[in-house]
């Protein structure tokens, strides 16, 4: 069973991008992988590159300037999606409504504060064991938002995306052999804020600042160069 919250004292940093959630340790051997391959379909599970400077691993967090179409999302190599909207997020109960729905968590989700973090993980968690999966976060209504409200908005995305890394990354390094290739897509991102990072704020100086990189239009981080 997975052991949700290990590092609950995290000080505020920037989290490299060797925390990628697009290399689990069974891609190798993993039987969607090598179709990929082998039929030149760009994917998301790249074998991982052992010993490579902090900073050069490829990047599992996306800004992208419009919404995700279906044939965008095969073309990156899932079959699977999960779609969020951002925009909702202003009313924390609203919020914990749509997550709690998505994830199919067995208890609704009484809050994000910090109290509720390991909540938030455990009905995110089942959701890895599942195969590959990419979430989308659409922010592109956020720009029509009052400034307090987009801002509060981004600061619950930005909890998602916490939870996100925290319970993959525990997982990985417990070897979960039925570890899936996570991506998170912030869609339209870019046209509510000039930021590219993204801060997850749990207060008492619990807090981590993830790296936000651009995607083109042709995908191509997505593909093999």
């Amino acid at each position: 069973m997975i052991a949700l919250n290990l590092n609950p004292a995290q000080q505020q940093r920037l989290r490299p991008q060797s925390a990628s959630l697009r290399t689990p340790r069974s891609a190798r051997g993993d039987p969607s992988f090598n179709r990929l391959r082998n039929e030149g379909q760009a994917t998301p599970r790249v074998a991982p590159q052992p010993e490579v400077a902090p900073g050069e691993e490829e990047p599992w967090l996306f800004s992208f300037n419009r919404p995700l179409s279906t044939m965008d999302v095969w073309k990156m190599g899932f079959s699977r999606v999960m779609v969020f909207g951002a925009h909702h997020w202003a009313e924390e109960e609203t919020c914990c409504a749509e997550l709690s729905e998505a994830f199919r968590g067995a208890r609704p989700l009484a809050g994000l504060g910090f109290e509720h973090k390991n909540s938030l993980e455990t009905i995110i968690a089942p959701c890895f064991l599942k195969g590959d999966v990419l979430l989308a976060v659409q922010c592109t209504q956020l720009g029509m938002l009052p400034p307090e409200e987009r801002r509060v908005c981004l600061e619950r995305a930005a909890k998602l995306i916490d939870a996100v890394s925290n319970v993959w990354t525990q997982y990985d390094e417990m070897e979960e052999p039925e570890l899936g290739a996570v991506v998170v897509v912030l869609e339209g991102y870019d046209q509510c804020t000039d930021q590219l990072e993204i801060t997850a704020d749990w207060g008492g100086g619990n807090s981590m600042t993830y790296p936000v990189a651009p995607l083109d239009e042709e995908l191509s981080a997505f593909f093999k160069q």
